[in-house]
């Protein structure tokens, strides 16, 4: 999945067991990325995705992976 600049997109935080969940947090995306897919189950009507870690910070690594949510279709 490739999502465009500017997307709005909602951050994660590690909760029960060490697992991902969707925070109300939202962030735009610095550049137009391709998305990796996890097979997370959904939580709030939000999918999660793997982008690189640039795209969201400025100081962040590309080579390093990070989650986020995007709400479903």
């Amino acid at each position: 999945m490739t999502l465009s600049k500017g997307s709005k997109v909602y951050l994660s935080e590690v909760g029960y067991k060490g697992f991902f969940y969707p925070t109300d947090k939202i962030a735009a995306l610095l550049f137009e990325t391709t998305c990796q897919t996890v097979s997370w189950i959904s939580i709030g009507g939000k999918k999660a995705y793997l982008v690189p870690q640039n795209a969201i910070l400025y100081s962040g690594k590309p080579d390093m992976l990070m989650p986020i949510w995007v709400k479903e279709v």
